[in-house]
Protein backbone atom coordinates (compact mmCIF):
# COMPACT_ATOMS: atom_id res chain seq x y z
CA UNK A 1 0.00 0.00 0.00
CA UNK A 2 1.27 3.31 -0.76
CA UNK A 3 0.25 6.77 1.43
CA UNK A 4 0.63 9.71 -0.07
CA UNK A 5 0.57 12.31 3.38
CA UNK A 6 -0.73 15.48 2.38
CA UNK A 7 -0.15 18.44 4.89
CA UNK A 8 2.87 16.65 6.86
CA UNK A 9 5.38 19.37 7.36
CA UNK A 10 3.20 20.86 10.38
CA UNK A 11 3.78 19.81 13.55
CA UNK A 12 0.70 17.22 13.77
CA UNK A 13 2.89 15.79 10.43
CA UNK A 14 6.17 16.15 11.58
CA UNK A 15 4.97 14.40 15.12
CA UNK A 16 3.48 11.49 12.92
CA UNK A 17 5.82 10.88 10.02
CA UNK A 18 8.31 8.38 12.23
CA UNK A 19 5.53 6.39 13.22
CA UNK A 20 4.06 6.26 9.57
CA UNK A 21 7.27 5.22 8.49
CA UNK A 22 8.37 2.66 11.79
CA UNK A 23 4.74 1.07 10.81
CA UNK A 24 6.17 -0.36 7.71
CA UNK A 25 4.43 1.06 5.07
CA UNK A 26 5.21 2.98 2.05
CA UNK A 27 4.75 6.78 2.33
CA UNK A 28 4.96 9.70 -0.05
CA UNK A 29 4.81 13.05 1.61
CA UNK A 30 3.89 16.10 -0.37
CA UNK A 31 6.14 19.14 -1.01
CA UNK A 32 6.17 22.05 1.87
CA UNK A 33 3.50 25.01 1.28
CA UNK A 34 6.25 26.70 0.22
CA UNK A 35 7.15 24.70 -3.27
CA UNK A 36 3.11 22.93 -3.48
CA UNK A 37 0.20 25.18 -2.38
CA UNK A 38 -2.87 22.90 -2.21
CA UNK A 39 -5.23 25.97 -1.50
CA UNK A 40 -3.88 27.79 -5.03
CA UNK A 41 -2.18 25.23 -7.21
CA UNK A 42 -5.04 22.37 -8.45
CA UNK A 43 -2.46 21.81 -11.09
CA UNK A 44 0.78 21.55 -9.25
CA UNK A 45 -1.24 19.10 -7.29
CA UNK A 46 -2.67 16.95 -9.67
CA UNK A 47 0.93 16.23 -11.63
CA UNK A 48 2.20 15.37 -8.31
CA UNK A 49 -0.68 12.82 -7.11
CA UNK A 50 -0.04 11.61 -10.91
CA UNK A 51 3.60 11.00 -10.39
CA UNK A 52 3.13 9.66 -7.00
CA UNK A 53 0.19 7.05 -8.03
CA UNK A 54 -0.87 6.61 -4.42
CA UNK A 55 -3.81 3.84 -3.08
CA UNK A 56 -5.10 6.23 -0.49
CA UNK A 57 -4.36 9.66 1.07
CA UNK A 58 -4.17 11.04 4.68
CA UNK A 59 -4.77 14.63 4.62
CA UNK A 60 -3.13 16.82 7.39
CA UNK A 61 -4.62 19.75 5.66
CA UNK A 62 -5.24 22.89 7.77
CA UNK A 63 -4.48 24.85 10.83
CA UNK A 64 -5.10 25.40 14.30
CA UNK A 65 -3.94 28.99 14.37
CA UNK A 66 -4.08 31.56 11.89
CA UNK A 67 -3.83 35.30 11.74
CA UNK A 68 -7.92 35.60 12.26
CA UNK A 69 -10.63 33.91 11.49
CA UNK A 70 -10.87 34.01 8.07
CA UNK A 71 -7.93 33.02 7.56
CA UNK A 72 -8.39 29.95 10.11
CA UNK A 73 -10.86 28.87 7.89
CA UNK A 74 -9.36 29.50 4.64
CA UNK A 75 -6.42 27.41 5.82
CA UNK A 76 -8.69 24.65 7.14
CA UNK A 77 -11.60 24.60 3.67
CA UNK A 78 -9.06 25.84 0.65
CA UNK A 79 -6.69 23.01 0.78
CA UNK A 80 -9.29 20.10 1.17
CA UNK A 81 -11.36 21.51 -1.19
CA UNK A 82 -8.46 21.55 -3.88
CA UNK A 83 -7.52 18.24 -3.02
CA UNK A 84 -11.16 16.41 -3.30
CA UNK A 85 -11.58 18.37 -6.36
CA UNK A 86 -8.40 16.96 -8.61
CA UNK A 87 -9.03 13.83 -7.20
CA UNK A 88 -12.70 13.94 -8.62
CA UNK A 89 -11.73 15.16 -12.25
CA UNK A 90 -8.85 13.09 -12.38
CA UNK A 91 -11.63 10.16 -11.99
CA UNK A 92 -8.62 8.57 -8.97
CA UNK A 93 -10.80 5.76 -6.96
CA UNK A 94 -8.85 6.01 -3.66
CA UNK A 95 -9.57 6.37 0.05
CA UNK A 96 -8.79 9.78 1.40
CA UNK A 97 -8.73 9.58 5.53
CA UNK A 98 -8.99 13.30 6.36
CA UNK A 99 -7.97 14.32 9.94
CA UNK A 100 -10.61 16.35 11.78
CA UNK A 101 -10.79 17.19 15.33
CA UNK A 102 -12.57 16.23 18.74
CA UNK A 103 -13.20 20.36 18.69
CA UNK A 104 -16.23 19.92 16.67
CA UNK A 105 -17.88 18.52 19.58
CA UNK A 106 -17.96 21.30 21.60
CA UNK A 107 -20.17 21.39 24.72
CA UNK A 108 -21.96 18.21 25.54
CA UNK A 109 -24.82 17.16 27.14
CA UNK A 110 -23.35 14.78 29.13
CA UNK A 111 -19.90 13.82 30.87
CA UNK A 112 -19.66 10.37 29.25
CA UNK A 113 -17.21 9.47 26.46
CA UNK A 114 -18.89 11.11 23.17
CA UNK A 115 -19.55 8.67 20.63
CA UNK A 116 -19.45 9.87 16.75
CA UNK A 117 -23.09 10.73 16.15
CA UNK A 118 -23.30 12.94 18.97
CA UNK A 119 -24.36 16.41 17.41
CA UNK A 120 -21.62 19.10 16.46
CA UNK A 121 -21.51 22.03 18.36
CA UNK A 122 -18.35 23.89 17.90
CA UNK A 123 -17.82 26.73 20.48
CA UNK A 124 -14.46 28.10 19.12
CA UNK A 125 -13.00 29.33 15.49
CA UNK A 126 -11.35 26.44 15.22
CA UNK A 127 -13.95 23.95 16.06
CA UNK A 128 -16.21 25.21 13.18
CA UNK A 129 -13.42 25.54 10.45
CA UNK A 130 -13.09 21.91 11.60
CA UNK A 131 -16.81 21.20 10.86
CA UNK A 132 -17.08 23.19 8.31
CA UNK A 133 -14.30 21.03 6.46
CA UNK A 134 -16.40 18.14 7.51
CA UNK A 135 -19.49 19.30 5.78
CA UNK A 136 -16.90 19.79 2.78
CA UNK A 137 -16.20 16.27 2.45
CA UNK A 138 -19.00 15.22 3.55
CA UNK A 139 -20.76 16.72 0.15
CA UNK A 140 -17.96 15.12 -2.29
CA UNK A 141 -18.81 11.89 -0.31
CA UNK A 142 -22.39 11.86 -1.11
CA UNK A 143 -22.92 13.91 -3.92
CA UNK A 144 -19.87 12.27 -5.73
CA UNK A 145 -19.45 9.05 -4.24
CA UNK A 146 -15.98 9.78 -3.34
CA UNK A 147 -14.46 7.50 -0.47
CA UNK A 148 -13.71 9.71 2.44
CA UNK A 149 -13.26 8.71 6.42
CA UNK A 150 -13.02 11.43 8.67
CA UNK A 151 -10.69 10.94 11.70
CA UNK A 152 -11.58 12.68 14.76
CA UNK A 153 -8.25 13.14 16.99
CA UNK A 154 -8.38 14.29 20.20
CA UNK A 155 -5.93 15.86 21.90
CA UNK A 156 -2.39 14.81 21.36
CA UNK A 157 0.37 14.36 23.04
CA UNK A 158 3.89 12.62 22.87
CA UNK A 159 4.85 14.70 19.66
CA UNK A 160 8.36 16.22 20.45
CA UNK A 161 7.77 19.01 18.01
CA UNK A 162 4.62 20.26 19.47
CA UNK A 163 5.20 23.33 22.30
CA UNK A 164 2.05 25.02 22.53
CA UNK A 165 -0.90 22.20 23.34
CA UNK A 166 -1.70 21.39 26.62
CA UNK A 167 0.84 18.94 27.79
CA UNK A 168 4.14 20.65 27.12
CA UNK A 169 2.41 24.01 27.53
CA UNK A 170 1.84 22.52 31.27
CA UNK A 171 5.28 20.95 31.40
CA UNK A 172 6.90 24.02 30.80
CA UNK A 173 5.22 25.97 33.51
CA UNK A 174 5.78 23.22 35.95
CA UNK A 175 9.26 23.19 34.91
CA UNK A 176 9.57 27.04 35.55
CA UNK A 177 8.54 27.41 39.10
CA UNK A 178 9.81 28.42 41.86
CA UNK A 179 10.11 26.57 45.37
CA UNK A 180 7.73 28.95 46.63
CA UNK A 181 5.81 29.83 43.68
CA UNK A 182 2.25 28.57 43.16
CA UNK A 183 0.82 27.15 39.71
CA UNK A 184 -1.93 29.19 38.05
CA UNK A 185 -4.05 27.14 36.76
CA UNK A 186 -7.11 28.43 34.34
CA UNK A 187 -9.70 25.79 33.50
CA UNK A 188 -8.07 22.97 36.11
CA UNK A 189 -11.42 21.05 36.04
CA UNK A 190 -11.99 20.88 32.52
CA UNK A 191 -11.22 17.43 31.38
CA UNK A 192 -9.36 16.10 28.17
CA UNK A 193 -9.10 12.86 26.19
CA UNK A 194 -5.06 12.73 25.59
CA UNK A 195 -4.22 10.15 23.00
CA UNK A 196 -0.36 9.35 21.85
CA UNK A 197 0.78 10.48 18.55
CA UNK A 198 2.04 6.88 17.81
CA UNK A 199 -1.43 5.38 18.25
CA UNK A 200 -2.89 8.12 15.99
CA UNK A 201 -0.24 7.05 13.54
CA UNK A 202 -1.03 3.56 13.72
CA UNK A 203 -5.18 4.13 13.74
CA UNK A 204 -4.46 6.55 10.67
CA UNK A 205 -2.45 3.61 8.82
CA UNK A 206 -5.52 1.42 10.01
CA UNK A 207 -7.78 3.57 8.82
CA UNK A 208 -6.12 3.17 5.55
CA UNK A 209 -5.59 -0.34 5.05
CA UNK A 210 -8.82 -1.81 6.16
CA UNK A 211 -11.43 -3.03 3.58
CA UNK A 212 -14.10 -1.58 4.80
CA UNK A 213 -14.37 1.62 7.46
CA UNK A 214 -17.38 3.88 8.63
CA UNK A 215 -17.19 7.68 7.24
CA UNK A 216 -16.28 9.10 10.97
CA UNK A 217 -14.19 7.41 13.40
CA UNK A 218 -12.91 8.61 16.76
CA UNK A 219 -9.18 9.00 17.33
CA UNK A 220 -9.59 8.39 21.32
CA UNK A 221 -8.77 6.47 24.37
CA UNK A 222 -11.98 6.95 26.05
CA UNK A 223 -9.88 7.65 29.27
CA UNK A 224 -10.28 11.38 31.13
CA UNK A 225 -8.03 13.46 32.81
CA UNK A 226 -8.46 16.45 34.20
CA UNK A 227 -6.21 19.81 34.01
CA UNK A 228 -5.43 19.58 37.37
CA UNK A 229 -4.36 16.06 37.22
CA UNK A 230 -2.16 16.58 34.19
CA UNK A 231 -0.22 19.44 35.88
CA UNK A 232 -0.14 16.89 39.02
CA UNK A 233 0.95 14.18 37.27
CA UNK A 234 3.79 16.39 35.56
CA UNK A 235 5.27 18.30 38.91
CA UNK A 236 5.22 14.17 40.10
CA UNK A 237 7.15 13.23 37.32
CA UNK A 238 9.67 16.10 37.61
CA UNK A 239 9.81 15.56 40.78
CA UNK A 240 8.13 19.02 42.22
CA UNK A 241 5.74 19.22 45.20
CA UNK A 242 3.56 22.06 43.82
CA UNK A 243 0.76 24.22 45.11
CA UNK A 244 -2.24 24.78 42.56
CA UNK A 245 -4.00 28.07 42.41
CA UNK A 246 -7.14 27.67 40.57
CA UNK A 247 -8.94 30.75 38.18
CA UNK A 248 -11.94 30.75 36.32
CA UNK A 249 -11.67 29.98 32.71
CA UNK A 250 -13.19 32.03 30.10
CA UNK A 251 -14.93 29.91 26.95
CA UNK A 252 -13.36 26.63 27.81
CA UNK A 253 -15.42 23.22 27.07
CA UNK A 254 -15.69 21.11 30.57
CA UNK A 255 -15.60 17.92 28.91
CA UNK A 256 -14.00 16.09 25.72
CA UNK A 257 -13.62 12.24 26.17
CA UNK A 258 -14.26 10.36 23.15
CA UNK A 259 -15.94 6.88 22.71
CA UNK A 260 -13.27 4.72 20.78
CA UNK A 261 -15.89 1.78 20.46
CA UNK A 262 -16.13 2.55 17.02
CA UNK A 263 -12.25 3.14 16.45
CA UNK A 264 -12.36 -0.65 18.27
CA UNK A 265 -14.53 -2.69 16.19
CA UNK A 266 -13.36 -1.37 13.13
CA UNK A 267 -9.37 -1.53 13.96
CA UNK A 268 -9.62 -4.55 16.10
CA UNK A 269 -7.87 -2.33 18.89
CA UNK A 270 -8.34 0.94 21.11
CA UNK A 271 -5.49 3.64 22.42
CA UNK A 272 -4.86 3.15 25.42
CA UNK A 273 -3.73 6.04 28.41
CA UNK A 274 0.00 6.85 28.10
CA UNK A 275 0.02 10.41 29.52
CA UNK A 276 3.08 9.54 31.66
CA UNK A 277 5.07 8.03 28.42
CA UNK A 278 4.54 11.33 27.13
CA UNK A 279 5.20 13.21 29.59
CA UNK A 280 9.01 11.34 29.72
CA UNK A 281 9.00 11.93 26.07
CA UNK A 282 7.99 15.14 24.95
CA UNK A 283 11.62 17.32 25.02
CA UNK A 284 11.64 21.01 26.06
CA UNK A 285 14.58 22.64 26.96
CA UNK A 286 15.52 23.05 30.49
Amino acid sequence: MKVAVVGGHGVLGRGLGPHFRGIGCECVFAPPRAELDFARSPEGVRDWLSRTSPNVIISLLGATRAGDEGDLFAANILPTYTLLRVVRSARLSLRIVVTSSAAVYGEVDAMVPIGEETPRRPVSAYGNAKALQEDLCALYRIGFAQEIVLARIFNTVGNPFDQTSVLPALLSRVRALRPDESLLLRDAGAVRDFVHVEDVAKGLIGLCERASVPPVVNVSTGVGTSVRELAQRIAAALGKNILIDEIPGEHSVTWSVGDPARFGVTLGWTPSERIDEAIERVNLPT
